[in-house]
């Protein structure tokens, strides 16, 4: 396994409300600490878009190590409820894979000879 491996990231849209209380257990009972939440709105698949159409959801992104990267997803899942309607959706992936960072590399400046 390489470094980059070492990681996954889970990222999960769930019903509002549900974000905290699970970051809270995740926390309390299985000492992951490396998570982020956020607050959002969606529309779903409507095809025209209205204000009174958009539903309230939570974001919640996880880094866990590769190791309990299954054992976690099915921690979330069970206390987001997410096997109900309208519970949500989640996925993981390599943490190496959701982004890549790096600094732009300064431009080679060649020098011509007269």
């Amino acid at each position: 396994m390489t470094p980059s491996d070492a990681q996954k990231l889970i990222v999960a849209c769930l019903s509002r409300g549900k974000a905290h209380e699970v970051a809270e257990a995740l926390h309390a009972d299985h000492g992951i600490d490396t998570f982020q939440f956020s607050h959002g709105r969606g529309a779903g698949l409507l095809r025209a878009v209205r204000a009174r159409d958009m539903i309230e959801v939570d974001m919640l992104v996880v880094m866990v190590p590769h190791e309990r990267a299954d054992e976690i997803f099915a921690v979330i899942h069970e206390l987001a409820e997410i096997d109900r309607p309208g519970g949500g959706l989640m996925l993981q992936m390599p943490a190496a894979r959701a982004a890549t960072l790096g600094l732009p590399l300064p431009l080679e400046q060649t020098v011509q000879e007269a």
